[in-house]
Order: C-alpha cells, then sequence, then structure tokens
C-alpha cells in the first residue's frame, strides 16, 4: 500500500524537485520562472479548479470527519507552535501567532487538490473542496483571535 501510494504520487514530487533543481543550478532564469508562476497561477490552478468543479454533482456528499481531522490537526498544531515559540524562543504574542500560522499554511490548492486526486482518486473532490474552502476562514479567524489575545496579555 505504501509502495503504491509512493507510486502514484511520485511525479508530483519529482516536477517539484525538477523545478528546484532547475532554478538552483540555473537551467532557468528568474524571468522563467516567474513566467510559470503567472500562468499557473492565472491559467493552470483555476482551469484545474474548474475541471473539478464541473464533475462535483456526480460525486458523493463530502466526508465530514476528513475535514474534521484536517481542522482539529491544524488547530493541535498551531497551538503546540504558538506555546513554543512563546516558552522556548521568547516571542511575543503576534510574533507567536505567525510562528504557529507559518507551521500550519499549507498549499491546499497547488499540492493538495493533485495529490489528493492521484492518491484517493475523484470521489475525495468534495471533501477536498471543503478544506478549501473553509480553511482560509478558519485560518484567518484563528489569526484573529489569537491577535486579539496577544493585545490583551500585552496591555495587562
Amino acid at each position: 500500500m505504501i509502495l503504491q501510494n509512493f507510486l502514484l504520487a511520485f511525479p508530483l514530487f519529482f516536477l517539484v524537485g525538477l523545478g528546484f533543481f532547475s532554478a538552483k543550478v540555473s537551467l532557468i532564469d528568474f524571468n522563467v520562472g516567474k513566467g510559470l508562476a503567472k500562468f499557473a497561477f492565472n491559467i493552470a490552478i483555476p482551469c484545474l479548479l474548474f475541471q473539478t468543479i464541473r464533475g462535483a454533482s456526480n460525486l458523493p456528499p463530502p466526508n465530514w470527519s476528513i475535514g474534521l481531522a484536517y481542522f482539529g490537526s491544524c488547530a493541535l498544531v498551531f497551538l503546540l507552535t504558538f506555546f513554543i515559540g512563546r516558552k522556548s524562543f521568547h516571542l511575543r504574542g503576534d510574533e507567536s501567532t505567525v510562528f504557529g500560522m507559518s507551521a500550519i499554511f499549507s498549499n491546499n490548492v497547488q499540492l493538495g487538490i493533485p495529490l489528493a486526486i492521484s492518491l484517493l482518486g475523484e470521489n475525495c473532490v468534495p471533501s477536498i473542496a471543503f478544506i478549501v474552502d473553509f480553511s482560509q476562514v478558519c485560518e484567518r479567524s484563528s489569526q484573529w483571535c489569537e491577535l486579539r489575545y496577544s493585545q490583551v496579555q500585552t496591555a495587562h
């Protein structure tokens, strides 16, 4: 099972590694990378999203337990890194919030959708759409709450 998942995900990570290597050894210059990024964000990713949405009505409803597992683990990782930032690195509240947010920031669209579809199949699309839709709302809400909490703590 692990080998099968590895082989399914390998092409995606191989392309990421190939891009990194190409930039590191100057096979492509900065302007080519800029052009590829513009193409990816302005054309390829919207096409991927529209193609994914196009067939969504034929798919099963989202599996809510996947969202609960994702957001629950994000909350735990955020809290853990927030307190590590406060206690180990002696960061202020706002700095520790950024530290925690950087630990849970993820590439749900760029990496998550292709990886999930290749590993889990088309039936996972509603669950992934749920995560993509609500992750920004949850992340920004938790960020605001933590920053506000930090401001109150600093004022006392």
